[in-house]
């Protein structure tokens, strides 16, 4: 199965926009340009990474990057920056417990921070009861879109115009006695999509597209085969796990379990692919794990082809 198969099984698009009275978020509210963002938890606290590309020419970006001390990467600068008042972030932890929704990106522009996730029709119920519950009572929450998905392919052609993005698709051997997939066929027709690249204190949350019934998986809609699951898989947790301890932002994030092998799709802004594919490397040393990778490419609209 390719990812342009279940491009809109997640039918629902939501995108909210979040504001902060900070000096961060009011200095880049004139920037004419979006800025990929990354959401992290440090010592219980609600942080942001917002990456600013190297080779701009901007004046304005520049004296940004001076004045917030803004750490120095392979192909970016990124400014760390707290959230002061996290009620909005709180209706986003929130929403992402919501069964089948899923956040697929985050950037800062106009003083805004936003955020983008679909999610499946068959849970609006719980989206609209959640967003009637914190979005009236924030003065800098704001609902801009909730209706039809557009789908993964049109969001990831989007955000790719504002920002670049590249692929990196990996292999490595999986021990399925070992984790939380011996109830999933290994089966072509069978993706896996994490619901988050937040930190992970467990299990990584996944949602389950499937062409077919499959037993023993909680079932979000049975109609278009749709469930989730708990994976447990320790070479892809490991990357998982140390790209978020580096602040590095993901976009979107697919699996597959092929004859004893999980291959792993992810997306990623293309000023952070060195950082990452840097740690896939770092962490198939250390373990001894076998690890192929089988793409490491920018993104076009011809990847739909063979992912």
């Amino acid at each position: 199965m390719y990812i342009r198969e279940i491009d809109r099984t997640l039918d629902m698009y939501l995108e909210l926009k979040v504001r902060q009275d900070t000096e961060f978020f009011k200095a880049t509210a004139d920037l004419e340009m979006k800025l990929p963002v990354f959401i992290y938890d440090k010592d219980g606290q609600t942080w942001i990474s917002t990456y600013f590309p190297k080779n701009s020419k901007m004046q304005k970006l520049n004296l940004l990057i001076n004045k917030f001390n803004a750490s120095e990467r392979e192909m970016s600068f990124v400014v760390d920056s707290t959230i002061s008042d996290d009620k909005e972030l709180i209706l986003i932890d929130k929403l992402v417990e919501i069964p089948s929704l899923i956040i697929n990106g985050s950037d800062m522009k106009d003083g805004f921070l936003n955020v983008y996730a679909r999610f499946h029709s068959s849970q609006i119920e719980k989206v609209s009861e959640l967003l009637s519950n914190y979005a009236p009572n924030s003065k800098n929450a704001r609902i801009t879109w909730l209706g039809p998905s557009p789908g993964i392919m049109e969001m990831m052609n989007n955000i790719n115009k504002d920002y670049p993005l590249s692929i990196v698709t990996y292999v490595t051997p999986i021990n399925r006695e070992d984790i939380h997939t011996r109830e999933i066929p290994d089966s072509p027709r069978i993706i896996a999509e994490v619901k988050s690249s937040g930190a992970a204190k467990g299990d990584i949350n996944t949602i389950v597209f499937c062409d077919l019934p499959v037993d023993d998986l909680e079932i979000i809609d049975s109609k278009s085969h749709l469930y989730q699951m708990q994976l447990r898989s320790p070479f892809p947790f490991l990357v998982r796990n140390r790209a978020n301890e580096q602040h590095i932002m993901r976009i979107a994030y697919f699996g597959k379990l092929l004859s004893g092998k999980i291959e792993v799709t992810v997306f990623l802004p293309t000023d952070v692919i060195y950082e990452f594919y840097k740690i896939l490397y770092q962490v198939a040393e250390e373990t001894k794990n076998e690890v192929i990778v089988k793409y490491l490419i920018p993104y076009s609209e011809n990847v739909w082809d063979f992912i």
